[in-house]
């Protein structure tokens, strides 16, 4: 049997913004999720938004 592929994650875009930041001392998860939110365009954004700011 072949193996499924991986769908990847939802993180997966945002991989190389998020190590770049927690290598620069940025631990806090609030700050990190408030940035991927503020990314105009994302599917976070377009998703997420509506959502929390009704």
């Amino acid at each position: 049997m072949d193996k499924v592929p991986s769908k990847g994650s939802k993180v997966d875009p945002f991989k190389d913004y998020l190590e770049k930041r927690m290598k620069e001392g940025t631990t806090n998860c609030n700050v990190l999720l408030e940035k991927i939110i503020s990314t105009p365009g994302t599917l976070i954004s377009i998703v997420i938004i509506p959502v929390i700011s009704f």
